[in-house]
């Protein structure tokens, strides 16, 4: 499945799953994948498997997905102030 065009602008850290810097080293990402319910999950890239569709989900099923992006950073917790 191709990406339309207008994919390439969404906000909040979307890429296209073809992009340059997408992980293709089993690191864990959120990829989009609109043929699946529910449609973002969490998966990575097996470069073992060698075939055309090395994109798996957490439990190691594969999926064709067209979107990623990286998880975001841990919160920052501060201690409360007395007073």
């Amino acid at each position: 499945m191709r990406v339309p065009a207008i994919c390439h602008e969404w906000r909040g850290g979307w890429k296209p799953i073809d992009a340059e810097d997408t992980p293709k080293d089993w690191t864990g990402i959120i990829l989009f994948d609109p043929s699946r319910m529910p449609s973002v999950f969490e998966g990575y890239f097996s470069p073992e498997d060698g075939g055309s569709n090395c994109w798996k989900d957490a439990s190691g099923d594969e999926c064709s997905p067209i979107l990623w992006r990286k998880f975001p950073s841990e919160p920052v917790l501060t201690p409360a102030k007395e007073g």
